[in-house]
């Protein structure tokens, strides 16, 4: 029997594109189609367990209290009052770090998806949409929603369940034409 993995992907984003301030904005895949974000992995474990890797792993604060994975995991688990079992969490750190592409709103997000489908879905769109802006509010001073990772992440996702009548996708994440949005395993 396979381990019980979540999977959730998060998209680069260009937020306060012109004169449409926090309204106008995009996700961004390179010109190859290949997934351009963050990735973060939850499995169950015997304790908890945090790991980050990806080409900008070495950017991160290196005291994991300090990583808005945890961050998230921790205000998920105070939205729902109650703890979660032990967890290994994975980030895969695919965004420059202070580049303008949403890279703190893509942990944040992916993490939010990946507990909450995890945790049998019990929070809908809006409220993960507040506890992500609360979120990268409380990194950069204050709540706001101005990476445009956060509304196009949970948008799409809620999209394409509705369209797809289930919340598992695909098999497999980050591979040209498989839905990069959940997986679970």
């Amino acid at each position: 029997m396979t381990e019980r993995s979540i999977r959730a992907f998060a998209p680069a984003s260009i937020g306060n594109v012109a004169a449409g301030f926090d309204t106008l904005g995009a996700a961004l895949a390179p010109l190859d189609g290949s997934p351009w974000g963050d990735v973060v992995e939850v499995r169950g474990a015997d304790g908890n367990r945090f790991e980050v890797v990806g080409p900008y792993a070495h950017r991160l604060p290196t005291d994991p209290a300090q990583n808005l994975v945890l961050k998230a995991r921790l205000r998920f688990e105070a939205e729902l009052e109650q703890g979660l079992p032990p967890l290994a969490l994975r980030l895969e750190k695919g965004l420059p770090v202070n580049s303008g592409l949403g890279s703190s709103s893509t942990s944040i997000v992916a993490t939010l998806v990946a507990l909450n489908a995890w945790c049998g879905e019990p929070l809908d769109i809006p409220e993960l949409l507040a506890l992500a802006g609360e979120i990268e509010g409380a990194n950069s001073g204050g709540v706001h929603l101005d990476s445009r990772a956060i509304i196009d992440t949970l948008v799409e996702f809620a999209q394409r369940a509705r369209k797809e009548g289930i919340l598992v996708l695909q098999e497999e994440i980050g591979r040209p034409g498989v839905d990069p949005f959940l997986v679970k395993g």
